[in-house]
């Protein structure tokens, strides 16, 4: 009867478990067990035993009064079991649901339903139980009527209430142990990132299940062993100690024995590297220009080169040049070479064809190189795309580790194809070395220097990353995928109860942002570049890894190249290769005399060698003018017969001369060649090199005296053995021979205010500056140079500068003229003196002067004169003559008309002048007009003169207080009628004798005039005579200015002037002409001036005092 009303419905009937059935219907299946049967409860045993109340299988279990369903408690009844009880009352069911949390908890119950029997007499179990069955459709109703108490058909929503139940979630720690403590409190976010992730939307799901929750940790995720057994998070899940488990990566293996519930959060473990530069991945030096390019710029630079040769060989048949192109190839492949380098070539086309190409060659190769080297720039430091794939980065040179973690030994190991098995077998774990693993702090720092690729966690390591990284490193990291995995799973048991309310809950917080708000404060995605930032590195040794590989080959091939020349030079003269080098050596000679005893064909192959070199040969030892004795060097060999004689003439061993004199040590014929050489008279400034030959090799010495009497010093200069080897300090003369060992030097004195100063001047003891100032500050400047040439020092004294009167010199310049001594006080330079002393740099320019007092416009104009212009003086006069006029007239009149008063004007001409000049004057007058027109005139007379009046009283005021006009040059000083003088010195009697221009020439008539005295004057008496005023006074102006401070008062000192007679003309530093210590000295002074500017100031202070003049001292500082 119930299979028959169930097939009438369309639901099959089967009489037992059938579990050979497909899962796939399992779902579809209702077990009916009627709890009265005999032996009901041993076959639910049986069943539980076997798994038949999990999920997918439902039960409806009917319960009559005296049935046995007591052994429903010790069934396993898990929470997503659909057991459902049906207990039978008079006249309906009522449906009890039954499930337990866990295994070994208390069976709740809920009250799922009821069904009332619609005829109260119908008692019939079978139409019943169809009712049951078909409780969800309402063909039923014939039979009866269901009352649902469930709030939702959902199992999930009526069974989310775990009642505190403990669930257990495993995690794993890979990193640290602190992450036991610190797994929801975002701190140390860098260690286990996918745990902490994990953990914090597993929690919320517990306690959106009213769970309790428990924690295991484990060190991995989960492998076999060797054994076959499994470890970590599966372990724990396969013996049902743990629900759940961290998010774990997919395998085929895992998914047989664990369930993966959902994708709860987002990670990647990928290859992260820096992108390697252009550089390490391709010659960037060829890079710049297309292969076109290229080949156009090599047919140009080859038709240029063809040109050339044409040019140059059509140029050697007109003429030919030291500079020249010679029309061979060799020349024009160096001028090309030198274009292209952009290093240019000192041989060069003559005419304009050939000029015009080589113009546009360099030009645009110009252009050319300033576009490759634009492009060199960039290409420096681009970036290579070139490493986006496995296969690019297995045939990169980029060096790859892995995180130490199980999980990439696991992976690397499992995944076989040929390229992951390459890489890891090449890059990770090569034979032989220790595999390429690290901890996640030294791989990131890998990564930083560049050129390595790191397998890693993305989340903690761009973390890592973040906070390490400077902003411009973070701008080229790639990633690549190594394992091509989806993103983890949350794992759970196989089959667990719990997995759909796991998976519901799950989706519930992704659905509603949590997991997303979890993962933003988590997670860390790839840094981003700030592209405003931009940093400076070095290009280093791979970035110029072709120009070095191209330097090595010509490295390797230039000893090759080099043996060639040697064979050639066999063929060479040695001594001529010598002359050629030492020349070149030495810069400045180009004009070579030589009186030698070779071969005619020996001094051919010299001359031709040197010219070649732009150097001029004379095979004669005459010397030319004196322009050119700078240039000359005179060659001499000592091996010669009568070589000696070369030096008969020992004007031309001192300098400006050079001499170069050969020796082969080999020879018999001078043994005693030094001894007869230290018998010149080789002084300081001779440049005397003795070349000793020995073999092929040359040694060079240089031989001098420091004083004329002194023993021959000799100093290498060089070595020449194919090459010259300058072993010179310093080229300079100077520096060589500065140290002349305490020769004495003699500087002569000029005395010409006081004998004191014989006795104050030695001492320098800075009293009675006022006696020879200038003397004394010369000779401490003098005596400081004699210190930087090691000379001692001596004095002698002059009272003149130095004359010259019949023929016969006097003074300080006869002393030099005649050796008594080699420098002097400075002393103002003629053509004269330049006859028979040298002039150097002024050490201290004092200046010459007039100093006087402006005098007072009265002294030297008429200021009655000066009130009015003269345009106005004679409307004046027009105005007296009109006014005088018209007061006539006006008098002519009134004595016809009215009758004569003694006081009235008598109508001439006098009393009309009278008149008007009493009004000028004003005085006024005892005669005056009667009539009306007579009065009114004489009141326009008077106010108008009275007016004039006023203002040129007060101009004369003013003008009787006034300066005159400023005196700016010689000539206006000349004119302005003042008194001229001069310091009584006898340069004064020399210097105004010099000048006969129109400003200067009558000066010299002032100071010495035909009658009465000369004014020359002492300082004292010159400066006490400008004060009185109209008084010009020449001479030192600094110590006119001291002499004045000390004197004037402040308002004396407001209208002191000073004329430059001499215009600028400074005092020079007299030496000895012929002195061999003439180049040292003015270099000293020189040195002394530039470098001991600080030295040479103070010693002005002390001799001047604080009154030098703002000009004086400007030029002491510089």
């Amino acid at each position: 009867m119930l299979s028959k009303n169930l097939f009438d419905i369309d639901m099959n009937v089967g009489f037992s478990l059938q579990p050979n059935r497909s899962e796939y219907f399992v779902h579809n299946i209702l077990i009916v067990a009627d709890c009265a049967c005999h032996e009901s409860g041993q076959f639910l045993m049986t069943a539980s035993s076997q798994g038949y109340f999990k999920s997918p299988y439902r039960w409806l279990l009917l319960h009559y009064e005296g049935g046995n369903c007591g052994a429903v408690d010790r069934l396993d009844i898990p929470l997503n079991s659909d057991v459902v009880i049906a207990n039978k009352a008079i006249d309906r069911f009522i449906f009890i649901e039954a499930y337990k949390i866990s295994e070994h908890s208390e069976i709740i119950f809920s009250t799922r339903g009821e069904w009332q029997n619609a005829r109260t007499d119908l008692n019939n179990l079978n139409s019943s139980l169809i009712t049951e069955i078909k409780r969800a459709g309402n063909s039923g109703r014939e039979f009866g009527v269901m009352d649902d108490y469930r709030d939702t058909k959902i199992m999930s929503r009526r069974r989310r209430n775990f009642r505190k139940h403990t669930l257990t979630m495993a995690n794993v720690i890979t990193d640290s142990n602190n992450t036991r403590q610190h797994l929801d409190d975002r701190l140390f976010l860098h260690q286990d990132s996918i745990t902490k992730m994990s953990y914090m939307v597993v929690k919320i799901c517990f306690e959106m299940l009213n769970a309790t929750e428990r924690l295991l940790f484990t060190h991995t995720w989960g492998y076999r062993d060797k054994n076959g057994n499994w470890q970590g998070i599966v372990d724990h899940l396969l013996k049902k100690e743990a629900d759940l488990g961290t998010l774990t990566i997919f395998t085929q293996e895992r998914m047989m024995v664990i369930d993966y519930i959902a994708m709860v959060g987002s990670t990647a473990v990928r290859f992260v590297f820096r992108e390697p530069p252009l550089a390490l991945l391709q010659n960037i030096f060829t890079l710049p220009f297309t292969g076109a390019v290229w080949i156009a710029i090599v047919v140009c630079v080859l038709s240029c080169a063809l040109f050339l040769y044409i040019a140059s060989k059509w140029e050697a048949t007109v003429a030919m040049h030291p500079m020249q192109l010679n029309g061979s190839w060799a020349d024009v492949l160096i001028l090309i070479i030198g274009a292209v380098l952009q290093q240019g070539c000192t041989l060069e086309p003559r005419y304009a064809a050939g000029r015009c190409v080589t113009l546009l060659l360099f030009v645009a190769l110009t252009i050319l190189y300033s576009a490759y080297c634009a492009n060199i720039v960039v290409l420096l430091r681009a970036p290579s795309s070139s490493v986006r794939s496995l296969p690019d980065l297995l045939n990169s040179p980029l060096k790859l580790g892995a995180s130490d973690f199980e999980y990439n030994r696991y992976f690397f190991k499992k995944l076989n194809d040929p390229i992951r098995k390459a890489i890891y077998d090449k890059k990770i774990a090569p034979k032989g070395k220790k595999p390429n693993f690290y901890n996640m702090k030294d791989g990131v720092e890998k990564i930083r220097k560049g050129l390595f690729a790191f397998h890693m966690e993305l989340n903690p390591g761009y973390r890592l990353i973040q906070e390490t990284y400077q902003e411009d490193e973070k701008c080229d990291l790639v990633e690549i995928d190594y394992i091509n995995e989806i993103d983890p799973w949350v794992p759970g048991q196989k089959r667990s109860p719990y997995k759909d309310l796991f998976k519901i809950n799950f989706i519930k917080i992704r659905e509603t942002g949590i997991q997303a708000s979890i993962h933003h404060r988590l997670h860390v995605g790839k840094p981003r570049c700030s592209g405003s930032i931009s940093t400076f590195s070095s290009v280093g040794f791979t970035d110029m890894y072709p120009a070095i590989i191209t330097t090595l080959y010509g490295m390797l091939l230039a000893p090759a190249v080099l043996v060639l020349e040697i064979m050639y030079k066999k063929l060479d003269n040695v001594t001529v290769r010598f002359l050629r080098e030492y020349i070149r050596n030495e810069w400045s000679p180009t004009t070579l005399h030589y009186d030698l005893c070779w071969e005619k064909e020996t001094q051919i192959h010299l001359s031709r060698t040197l010219m070649e070199d732009g150097v001029q040969v004379s095979s004669s030892l005459k010397k030319h003018s004196k322009q050119h004795d700078h240039v000359l060097l005179f060659l001499t060999d000592l091996n010669c017969a009568g070589g000696e004689n070369a030096f008969n003439d020992t004007d031309l061993l001192r300098f400006p001369y050079h001499w170069l004199a050969l020796y082969d040590a080999n020879s018999e014929i001078n043994e005693n060649i030094y001894d007869k050489l230290s018998d010149l008279p080789l002084l300081v400034d001779s440049d005397f090199v003795l070349a000793e030959r020995k073999g092929d090799i040359f040694t060079l010495t240089e031989l001098h005296k420091p004083s004329p009497n002194g023993t021959t010093l000799s100093n290498p200069k060089g070595v020449y053995n194919g090459t010259l080897v300058d072993v010179r300090p310093r080229r300079e003369l100077f520096w060589r021979r500065k140290d002349i060992m305490g020769h004495i030097l003699t500087m002569s004195n000029v005395i010409q205010n006081s004998n004191s100063t014989k006795y104050h001047l030695p001492r320098e003891d800075r009293l009675e500056l006022k006696y020879d100032a200038m003397t004394k500050l010369c000779w401490s400047h003098i005596r400081t140079t004699f210190s930087v040439l090691n000379a001692t020092p001596r004095y002698i004294f002059s009272y003149r500068w130095g004359y010259i009167k019949d023929g016969q010199w006097s003074g300080m310049i006869n002393d030099l003229r005649i050796g008594k001594a080699d420098i002097g006080t400075n002393c103002l330079a003629n053509a004269e003196r330049t006859k028979v002393i040298v002039f150097a740099d002024c050490i201290s320019r004092f200046e010459l002067k007039f100093a006087f007092r402006q005098p007072l416009l009265s002294s030297t104009s008429n200021v009655f004169a000066l009130p009015f212009s003269l345009s106005v003086w004679v409307a004046i006069i027009v105005s007296l003559v009109i006014s005088t006029g018209t007061i006539y007239l006006a008098t002519k009149w009134e004595t016809r008309r009215l009758s004569q008063d003694p006081s009235q004007l008598d109508g001439t001409v006098i009393d009309a002048l009278l008149l008007t000049l009493s009004a000028l004057s004003q005085q006024g007058c005892s005669k005056e007009p009667k009539g009306l027109s007579g009065r009114i005139m004489l009141w326009v007379v008077f106010t108008n003169l009275m007016s004039l009046y006023a203002a040129y009283s007060a101009n004369i005021v003013v003008l009787l207080q006034a300066p005159a006009p400023e005196i700016r040059n010689p000539k206006e000083l000349l004119e302005s009628g003042m008194t001229l003088s001069a310091n009584d010195a006898d340069y004064s009697r020399f210097i105004f004798k010099l000048f006969n221009d129109s400003g200067r020439g009558g000066y010299y008539k002032k100071i010495v005039p035909s009658k009465g005295p000369p004014h020359f004057y002492s300082n004292d008496e010159g400066v006490k005579r400008i004060r009185e005023g109209f008084f010009a006074y020449h001479g030192d102006i600094d110590t006119i200015r001291r002499r004045v401070e000390e004197t004037f008062y402040e308002n004396e000192k407001c209208d002191l002037r000073e004329v430059d007679y001499m215009k600028s003309r400074y005092p020079l530093v007299p030496i000895r002409k012929d002195s061999p210590y003439l180049e040292l000295l003015k270099v000293a002074l020189v040195i002394l001036l530039s470098t001991i500017s600080k030295v040479q100031a103070k010693i002005d202070q002390s001799h001047f005092g604080v009154t030098l003049s703002r000009d004086f001292q400007l030029t002491l500082i510089i």
